[in-house]
């Protein structure tokens, strides 16, 4: 999580409160259900996009989540990120409202899958294929890219349509808030880094020597595997015969010897030089 302290504390805000209400065994208190939310049940607006309901949904999706949390939090910065994500949220989750109100009638999930979405159309948008033809099958070829598509789509499709409606209305919020990304003021944003900062980057005071030393090791190992640094060559001396050779000719001494260094005392070089005036 290096880099990453909006992903760090998405990832523990998922984990925890699996395990919070799993010991309890209340997920059908906290999931986004539709018909329940109308009844009143507002806290499951948050809690329901927080948190896994299944031990799988919790492997595969927090994997995924963080994966492409990291990545997209280290290239756009913690509070672009942040603003980014939360205005996902906020753009998906009408249209959310919408579809269930509409075409099912009654839509029940539990997890961050709008955010999943959302962090899809980053990965689909802005990542290039650094390998195009990674491998073949059957004559087709396909990138790297593959790869967490092939994760993306487990966790994707694991609650079927329940699971899928969630993740498009995602990638929806995600491409409208890249068109343009809300901000919050300096001071507010100063003080959430603080906040933080001092939950999630300092390590525990147990931790703090043990990582300074590591880096310090890390430093020295750098240190030993550096190539050497070669000294720069001394200029030749310059003979005296050239030098009279060429001052004989009307040149100064101090040019004549300037030349004579710079060509490996080449007494021809040396001329060519100073009749060119790069002597």
């Amino acid at each position: 999580f290096l880099g990453g302290p909006a992903t760090k504390l998405l990832t523990f805000a998922t984990v925890l409160s699996f395990v919070v209400i799993h010991a309890k065994n209340a997920h059908s208190l906290y999931s986004m259900d539709s018909n329940k939310i109308l009844e009143g049940e507002w806290w499951r607006l948050i809690v329901g996009n927080v948190t896994f309901a299944t031990t799988g949904e919790l492997v595969m999706g927090t994997l995924v989540l963080a994966h492409f949390s990291r990545r997209f939090e280290r290239e756009l910065g913690s509070r672009k990120f942040c603003m980014w994500l939360i205005e996902s949220y906020m753009l998906a989750i009408p249209l959310l409202w919408t579809i269930a109100a509409t075409v099912l009638h009654s839509l029940n999930y539990s997890g961050p899958y709008p955010a999943l979405g959302a962090l899809l159309y980053l990965y689909y948008k802005y990542t290039p294929r650094l390998h195009p033809r990674f491998f073949g099958i059957f004559g087709f070829h396909v990138s790297e890219k593959v790869i967490p598509y092939v994760f993306a789509v487990q966790i994707v499709l694991y609650r079927g349509v329940h699971s899928v409606i969630p993740v498009a209305c995602g990638v929806v919020g995600g491409w409208l808030s890249i068109l343009y990304t809300m901000d919050v003021p300096d001071g507010v944003a100063n003080f959430l880094a603080k906040c933080a900062q001092k939950v999630v980057e300092e390590p525990p005071p147990l931790l703090a020597p043990a990582l300074a030393a590591a880096r310090r090791q890390q430093v020295r190992q750098r240190a030993a595997v550096a190539p050497p640094v070669r000294a720069a060559p001394r200029p030749v001396e310059p003979s005296q015969a050239n030098i009279d050779q060429l001052t004989a000719m009307g040149f100064d001494r101090d040019t004549v010897v300037r030349a004579l260094q710079q060509s490996n005392n080449n007494v021809e070089r040396a001329l060519d030089r100073l009749l060119s005036g790069a002597g």
